[in-house]
């Protein structure tokens, strides 16, 4: 049954008002963080992992955890509930388990949503679960959501366009019983275009580089928790202007997430702990992105979104898109403006130049791979080599 009415009808447009929030899968808060910027209020995470804890502790002190929600019947009564649930399944670099095999994390936060009905629910994941198996894993999560009396409204929505130099694309979910979804993500998102005259600088993973190396220009990549060499480590930044290879400090990792400087600290941390924060920031969700979503949720636009097309069964998935019972429709919102610093301006704190032995065992998986080469860039990396043996022996 669709919300507010009998099957079919369109939900109703929403009042402005705020409320509370209920996280799971908290991390170290990005979602929670962004919604309290906007006067929600936190009254519960759910998390498992020790150093997640350790931030949420530290940062949200007093709102209670609610541990492992595999272990879970119900949620507390709250407005608003907040999941960025675990990526690995869904993303383009894990294990593309998806909603059957890997997805048992979404299964157990599908049956807690069915069974507490908060009014709205707001989702986060990588992009690339549009595509998985077909499309198949969220055609099963719409049309769960529908099923039990949601709207539903989705968007693909790049951290650039809120002011961070990160190019980090991740699908947003939002659900209501309440309203129509559809007036909060598919609308226009303002700012106003940063004039970058040229690349000054290109961010890319000096841990890959026999697949694929995630090049961005006058930015860096999705930051992520692990990595090919199986340890958590920052992107790597070329100047182009300077001719060198540079990685940024963890505090300028919180700011690309939108996070205060050393949110991520906790007194007493050891050297791998310290390391270990780029694995909490890689797998967080960017707060400006997070405080949007909020901003629209509690001030709805007055106007739906144009419907360009009906979504069929078979139909491959967009990249935004809104529905209710057994309706789906195709959106065309407003583009969102990227509006950022180039990444070597927005960056605060002093950079580190690439180790000779990270930049010899990238140099070599990039040369053997059969990538399309930049002979610049080869050029670069070669005397950046070079430059550090020497510096180093």
């Amino acid at each position: 049954m669709a919300p507010g009415g009998k099957e079919g009808k369109r939900p109703q447009v929403r009042r402005e008002r705020k409320g509370s929030v209920v996280g799971l899968f908290s991390g170290i808060g990005g979602l929670e963080r962004g919604f309290e910027l906007e006067g929600f209020e936190t009254i519960a995470t759910a998390e498992i992992d020790g150093a997640c804890l350790s931030v949420l502790s530290r940062r949200m002190p007093g709102v209670p955890n609610l541990g492992d929600i595999t272990l879970l019947d119900s949620l507390p009564k709250s407005d608003v509930v907040v999941a960025g649930f675990p990526c690995q399944p869904y993303s383009q670099a894990g294990r593309r388990d998806g909603l059957e095999r890997g997805g048992t994390p979404l299964r157990h936060l599908l049956r807690l949503i069915e069974h507490s009905r908060p009014s709205i629910v707001v989702l986060e994941n990588v992009a690339f679960i549009l595509h998985l198996y077909g499309g198949e894993a969220i055609t099963r999560l719409t049309n769960r959501l529908a099923k039990s009396g949601y709207s539903w409204a989705l968007r693909v929505v790049d951290s650039r366009a809120f002011g961070l130099p990160q190019r980090r694309q991740r699908l947003i979910v939002v659900a209501s019983r309440e309203f129509d979804a559809s007036r909060t993500l598919l609308g226009h998102v303002p700012g106003i275009a940063a004039q970058i005259d040229g690349v000054s600088a290109k961010g890319f993973y000096w841990t890959e580089g026999s697949s694929g190396i995630g090049w961005a220009d006058n930015a860096v990549p999705p930051l992520k928790g692990g990595s090919t060499l199986g340890i958590p480590c920052s992107p790597a930044i070329w100047d182009v202007r300077r001719g060198t290879i540079v990685t940024p400090d963890v505090r300028d990792a919180e700011r690309l997430q939108g996070f205060p400087v050393n949110w991520t600290l906790v007194p007493g941390q050891n050297r791998a702990q310290e390391r270990a924060r780029w694995r909490l920031i890689g797998n967080a969700v960017s707060v400006p992105v997070a405080r949007w979503v909020a901003s629209r949720i509690a001030r709805p636009s007055s106007e739906p979104p144009e419907r360009t097309a009906i979504i069929h069964s078979d139909d491959a998935w967009p990249r935004a898109a809104f529905g209710w019972s057994r309706r789906r429709y195709e959106a065309s919102p407003e583009p969102m403006i990227l509006h950022h610093d180039p990444i070597l301006d927005f960056l605060r704190y002093d950079v580190a130049l690439l180790s000779h032995a990270a930049t010899r065992g990238f140099r070599r998986r990039y040369e053997q791979s059969s990538l399309r080469k930049d002979e610049k860039f080869l050029r670069t990396l070669r005397a950046h080599e070079q430059r550090m043996r020497t510096e180093t022996a």
